[in-house]
């Protein structure tokens, strides 16, 4: 039913939004009593049926899961099954076996829901042992190599493949709508050799290797040499390739040749054809200091989603980002299939911080993702996080508009953070190395006796991401907000809006009721007759509201008559 509305706002009224009480559904610290470090929070990938997986490396004795109990002497790792609740359903320890030089780094964890399988990527210099086999390493500090291992959903090892040469950095992994699995990665030193049957080898830089769902090495392709690497990647429905990184110097990708056109460095963000082998479209976002993007989404039907970082500047087609001199900082863009960028969004640190490590997409039309930051972060120049430690953590949630929705804060995290969308909830990791908090939660932090063993980990789940909204928190005035009267019984439309609004496509109306639950979101929608915003009739009663483009924001009441 179309409901009619008379909107008035008789002055903008900007607030800066305060965080509420974030709920934990379960928490699980492990390092007591000091004998753990880990390199940051475990790699998470939940199977949409309420269980997640968990993989990262891990060294020392106290690793103690309740009731199971791993022990490493050297660099291992560890992959993990939690059921809805918290329970660890199993939990399977990769053994490394060398004494004297030993690096193993856990690179991507994804779920095929199709196969239902783990796969995991990553990579090692000493042999790791999995039950149907061993994968080889040159136990030397300047040599590693990648390996792509699969398990199925109770744990048990699949299939294991190995990546050789001087240095082959995994990347990131994308799971195709047929289970095949593409991984990206880097060769620094040498080629990169792929321990098939023939032997299969690309040449130094970043390569793109296609395995089947049974482990069967399908394809390895040459993407660039060293001038340009290829931070992260992702398959589209038809099969083509998008791909982000950083343009270091004058090189070239695909095969065809070019530059950073300001400063030493840019970022970039291509598009290739169905073939994968020719570029259909390339956005070259360039910086006066540097600047890269890594973490790739691509939404069902569009856009691709990007995180990136910077230092100082970065131009994103008409916006340029700017960071205080010589701090870095991060963002997120939304580009459009056929290359046209929609919108983006910075997440301003005054210290470092705000590349995402990780990015999930809810299937609707909320985005999450997870980064770190020292000093103070602001999220849409209204959305200020403090530091509550001398690291922080950050989960965050953002539409698919670029419009910011919520975020929480941890403190005393260490490294990566790392988040995945369950079905009734957001399950978490972090490392921490100092007393670890979220709202009101506190972990202790265990100090040991060894100054190896000083970085624990936590995996937790939380019930929601409300965060910031501050919308029950803000005075409901009669006049400096926003107020809309609506009568289900009259079929207009009357809108007055003030000078100072921007009429952006972007611009959103959102209603919450009185316990915070989101009601309805609605776009304002511009057409030669004039303004109008097409809204469900409501039980009668008063509902917050906010009008939002993610840069401009109306905060007020709504009265259902």
């Amino acid at each position: 039913m179309r409901t009619a509305i008379l909107l008035l706002i008789c002055c903008a009224l900007f607030v800066t939004q305060r965080i509420s009480a974030q709920a934990i559904d379960w928490l699980h610290h492990y390092g007591e009593p000091g004998g753990l470090r880990v390199s940051g929070g475990f790699r998470l990938a939940a199977d949409g049926e309420g269980h997640v997986f968990a993989a990262g490396e891990f060294f020392g004795s106290d690793f103690d899961l309740g009731g199971v109990q791993f022990v490493s002497d050297d660099d291992d790792w560890a992959l993990l099954k939690y059921d809805a609740a918290g329970n660890l359903l199993w939990a399977r320890h990769i053994l490394s076996t060398c004494w004297y030089s030993d690096l193993v780094d856990i690179r991507d964890l994804d779920y095929d829901p199709v196969n239902e399988q783990i796969v995991v990527t990553g990579y090692y210099s000493a042999p790791q042992q999995f039950p149907i086999d061993t994968l080889w390493g040159g136990c030397l500090e300047e040599s590693y190599f990648g390996f792509v291992v699969c398990f199925d959903t109770e744990g048990n090892t699949l299939w294991a493949k190995q990546i050789t040469g001087g240095q082959i950095s995994i990347m990131e992994t994308s799971i195709a709508s047929d289970g095949s699995v593409h991984v990206f990665g880097i060769s620094r030193y040498g080629s990169a050799t792929f321990q098939e049957s023939p032997i299969l080898s690309t040449p130094q830089g970043s390569f793109h290797a296609v395995y089947s769902s049974t482990g069967m090495l399908n394809s390895a392709q040459h993407l660039s040499g060293s001038a340009v690497d290829v931070y992260g990647g992702a398959v589209c429905a038809d099969g083509s390739l998008v791909l982000c990184g950083w343009i270091k110097q004058a090189g070239s990708i695909l095969g065809e040749p070019f530059a950073p056109s300001e400063g030493d460095t840019a970022a970039f963000v291509l598009k290739s054809d169905t073939s994968g082998s020719n570029i259909d479209w390339i956005d070259v976002l360039p910086s006066t200091a540097s600047a890269s993007t890594g973490k790739c989404i691509i939404l069902p039907n569009g856009p691709i989603i990007i995180a990136g970082g910077f230092q100082d500047d970065v131009i994103v087609q008409s916006d340029t980002l700017q960071s205080p001199a010589g701090i870095s900082n991060g963002f997120i863009t939304a580009i459009q299939l056929d290359g046209e960028i929609r919108w983006v969004r910075q997440l301003e640190s005054t210290g470092v911080g705000g590349y995402a490590s990780a990015l999930d997409y809810d299937g609707a039309d909320q985005l999450y993702l997870s980064t770190g930051y020292t000093g103070e972060m602001r999220l849409g120049g209204t959305i200020e996080l403090p530091s509550v430690a001398q690291r922080n953590g950050l989960i965050a949630r953002i539409d698919t508009l670029g419009n910011w929705q919520a975020a929480c804060v941890m403190g005393g995290t260490y490294r990566g953070n790392f988040v995945s969308i369950g079905p009734d909830g957001l399950f978490f990791s972090c490392g921490y190395d100092s007393t670890w908090t979220m709202g009101t939660t506190t972990v202790p932090y265990p100090v040991g006796s060894n100054e190896l063993y000083r970085t624990f980990l936590i995996i937790g789940k939380l019930d929601s991401l409300s965060g910031f909204t501050g919308i029950s928190t803000m005075p409901l005035q009669q006049e400096g907000g926003l107020h809309i009267y609506a009568n289900p019984n009259k079929g207009t439309c009357t809108i007055d809006l003030p000078d100072q609004l921007q009429l952006t496509p972007g611009l959103v109306l959102n209603i919450v009721d009185q316990n915070g639950q989101l009601v309805q979101r609605v776009p304002v929608v511009y057409s030669p007759q004039g303004v109008a915003i097409d809204i469900r009739a409501q039980a009668r009663g008063i509902y917050h509201v906010e009008l939002s483009d993610g840069r401009q924001r109306y905060t007020g009441k709504i009265v259902f008559e």
